[in-house]
């Protein structure tokens, strides 16, 4: 006869619960950052969506700044790829934008903050998952100003993907997404190829 230690599997409920509460608070974080932003997101929202106590937010993550730079932390390009700029990311971004709005670091590009940690984590994140990647490979071709390429790049996809999804510009919002990917994709690799 096989015994189960009943404190064994508490423990290990308990665990998977953290887990999973934990995913959940950091996807509504993730969801609401990119729907309103940093400053117009609160803990009890982020509670709210994830279907928890808001005050788990504190205890798994420590505050409001903690949780928007996890967010921003699963953003972006694989950062193993050799360039990020590549139809698969920019189908991304556009498939995310389309389905859940824009994302935090989306968001870390075109929307101020007087948050100088939340700054500082999105240039950092930005920077080694985005800029130096590109930097690299602009600097095997030896063009000039190239941070201000990259910087430039990402800013011009960013905004082409945020400008569909806002419908504005009605050819770009109805647009096939192959065709917006292949000249979203020709735009940024003009600025970068030169």
């Amino acid at each position: 006869m096989v015994t189960t230690d009943p404190q064994t599997e508490t423990d290990s409920t308990r665990r998977r619960d953290a887990v999973r509460t934990r995913e959940a608070l950091l996807q509504a974080a993730k969801d609401l950052f990119g729907a309103k932003g940093y400053a117009g997101t609160t803990l009890r929202q982020i509670g709210e969506r994830a279907g928890v106590d808001p005050a788990l937010v504190a205890r798994y993550f420590g505050s409001k700044t903690a949780i928007y730079i996890a967010s921003l932390d699963t953003e972006g390009p694989d950062t193993t790829a050799a360039a990020p700029l590549t139809p698969e990311f920019i189908d991304r971004m556009i498939g995310r934008i389309t389905s859940v709005g824009a994302s935090p670091l989306q968001q870390a590009v075109v929307l101020p903050t007087s948050d100088n940690e939340v700054r500082d984590a999105a240039r950092r994140i930005i920077d080694e998952r985005i800029i130096q990647p590109l930097l690299q490979e602009m600097e095997r071709s030896g063009l000039d100003r190239p941070s201000l390429r990259a910087e430039i790049a990402f800013a011009a996809l960013t905004g082409i993907v945020l400008a569909r999804s806002a419908g504005t510009f009605e050819t770009l919002a109805e647009a096939d997404r192959d065709d917006v990917v292949e000249l979203t994709l020709r735009t940024v690799r003009a600025i970068l190829d030169d």
